[in-house]
């Protein structure tokens, strides 16, 4: 198999695993939350913790979408490349 295809394939699996990971940290921290919630809502607990881990879950989201923003763009270009060399 042609090597920039094996590089390209590569690239791909590295960033579904990124994405995969911040997805597992919002799922996570999301189930905490609302646990956190739940109680609050039962016992007149602090909420500092709920807060925290809504911050985790926001950076986490932000991250994913800087992800997508990025590869897209570059997907883009790469398109626009093949494009080109076909014509």
């Amino acid at each position: 198999m042609n090597k920039k295809l094996l590089d390209k394939i590569q690239e791909e699996r590295k960033f579904l695993h990124d994405i995969a990971n911040q997805l597992t940290i919002v799922q996570g921290l999301g189930g905490l939350l609302g646990d956190d919630l739940k109680t609050l809502m039962e016992k007149n607990i602090d909420v500092n913790n709920a807060s925290e881990r809504m911050g985790k879950i926001n950076t986490s989201i932000q991250k994913m979408t800087e992800l997508l923003k990025s590869r897209r763009a570059q997907i883009i270009i790469e398109q626009e490349l093949i494009s080109d060399e076909e014509e």
